[in-house]
């Protein structure tokens, strides 16, 4: 019987959640970490205080220690905390091992300047959970930062690889197991939960991983210098942004709560 999202939001998606590849060395994950930081890096900057929900091996919470930042990560394997604390020298790293409705809805010891989930919330359908919940965590000014999924990269990646069979039936199991939000979704539910929209960018407008699409120009590990810098314009060009990013292996969002909304 195929598990859907449901499922894994229970089980705290262990099973998505045991990497094949090391984000930090592998070589497409270095150009989307890059692309993540172009759009990121001044609301790091300003922060002092983070939760990260969902920190895998610290792909951004190692990067924040170093800029002594104070990190509160969470995720569902113990090793993930593990890894972190032998790869940094910071005092100011905490992790608990715990599923996300538990992190969204118990206390917490401050409130934050900054609340990151990336590349989390499409597995377990999670969205308008973070959203109910999330406001309540930040110091004033606060911001939220995280990414959805839309429907146009499944799309795109089942037209790419020829399985036009699956995407008439709609019973693909990728589908069955993933959430998708296109900007516009995302939007509507900001505006729901009491949220401004600060910042939306694609992550991947037209690159992927191996086992993402077919063709093999999406992939940026395998490019040259000079490609790659090619690529990485394309991929930040505002119009390239309005017009792609639909179908963006990311939606990445930075929102704070609205003047009306109560926390």
């Amino acid at each position: 019987m195929t598990k859907g999202p449901a499922y894994y939001f229970k089980v705290g998606f262990r099973r998505w959640r045991d990497w094949r590849y090391n984000m930090h060395t592998d070589k497409h994950e270095l150009f989307f970490k890059k692309l993540y930081l172009h759009h990121l890096n001044t609301y790091f900057k300003n922060a002092e205080t983070i939760l990260e929900i969902g920190c895998q091996y610290g792909r951004f919470t190692l990067e924040l220690l170093k800029q002594n930042k104070t990190v509160f990560a969470t995720d569902i394997q113990e090793k993930y905390g593990s890894y972190i604390q032998k790869n940094t020298s910071s005092k100011h790293f905490h992790y608990t091992n715990e599923p996300i409705l538990k992190t969204l809805e118990r206390e917490h010891p401050i409130r934050y300047d900054l609340i990151v989930c990336l590349e989390v919330l499409h597995f377990v359908g999670a969205l308008e959970e973070l959203l109910q919940s999330s406001a309540k965590l930040l110091n004033p000014q606060g911001q939220l930062i995280f990414t959805v999924r839309p429907k146009g990269f499944f799309l795109e990646k089942m037209i790419s690889i020829g399985n036009f069979k699956t995407l008439e039936n709609n019973k693909n199991t990728e589908a069955q197991n993933h959430t998708y939000h296109s900007l516009e979704e995302t939007k509507a539910l900001l505006l729901k939960y009491g949220w401004e929209l600060k910042m939306s960018a694609g992550i991947g407008l037209f690159s992927g991983r191996p086992e993402d699409r077919k063709h093999p120009l999406c992939l940026p590990g395998d490019l040259t210098t000079q490609e790659q810098e090619i690529l990485f314009k394309l991929e930040t060009s505002e119009e390239n942004q309005h017009w792609a990013i639909n179908k963006a292996r990311y939606i990445l969002i930075v929102a704070t709560p609205s003047i009306n909304s109560n926390k």
